[in-house]
């Protein structure tokens, strides 16, 4: 009888068994996935295999962390029954604020299934308090965190007063880094809109005078809704 051909992988310096098309099986998935059998995983990414999201703690990514944080096994996934349980197994108090950490969208909106649907985890939180937002409100968050689900950092707004309570500058302010404070020439002029009406405050020498002068309007203006600079 004769004996069995061992066949290795073709790619130079392995001694991997081929497992398909001549190729060791680590070979064989990295050519699968990226096309490149020598692909080599980037740095600062997730160290679970085939993961390719960065690193958030421990060396795992966010989703990775958060499993092997709550149930030591980065690879553990845990369905909930309901969201209530969901709620209260994906937070974590970080300070003041409760921290969703499950999926979070790209502007750190937390979210979770709701019969079926995704819903915003801090509307959900809010709502098993306090009963449903009422139509056309907002729910503002006072600690600036999205990701935080504390009813006590949350509180309804209309769209005016959500979209002006802001911790920072806008894209349009970056020239002085600080909210509603722009230069003019060689000094700094202060204006601030509400309702579509764009109200000047003066323009001043030095930069610290204008956030003064900025953040007083905007507390005359929006009052509690006023933001910081």
């Amino acid at each position: 009888m004769s004996k069995r051909t061992i066949k290795l992988c073709k790619i130079d310096d392995c001694a991997g068994l081929v497992h398909a098309r001549g190729m060791c099986s680590m070979h064989y998935k990295r050519f699968m996935k990226h096309g490149d059998p020598h692909h080599v995983r980037k740095p600062n990414v997730c160290k679970v295999y085939d993961c390719d999201k960065s690193c958030f703690g421990q060396g795992y990514c966010q989703t990775h962390h958060y499993r092997w944080r709550k149930h030591g096994d980065p690879l553990k996934l845990v369905q909930f029954h309901n969201p209530e349980d969901a709620l209260e197994s994906r937070t974590e108090w970080q300070g003041d604020c409760l921290v969703w950490t499950g999926y979070r969208d790209k502007r750190g909106y937390g979210r979770l299934a709701v019969n079926g649907k995704l819903m915003l985890a801090h509307r959900f939180a809010w709502e098993g308090v306090n009963g449903p937002i009422p139509a056309g409100k907002w729910l503002d968050h006072i600690c600036w965190n999205t990701s935080c689900v504390n009813t006590s950092h949350l509180r309804i707004a209309s769209s005016a007063e959500n979209g002006s309570y802001l911790s920072g500058a806008y894209e349009s302010n970056k020239s002085s880094g600080i909210r509603n404070v722009y230069p003019y020439k060689d000094k700094w002029i202060v204006k601030v809109t509400k309702i579509g009406v764009e109200r000047y405050y003066g323009i001043h020498d030095t930069l610290d005078a204008a956030a003064s002068i900025a953040e007083q309007a905007r507390r005359d203006l929006f009052g509690d809704f006023a933001g910081r600079g």
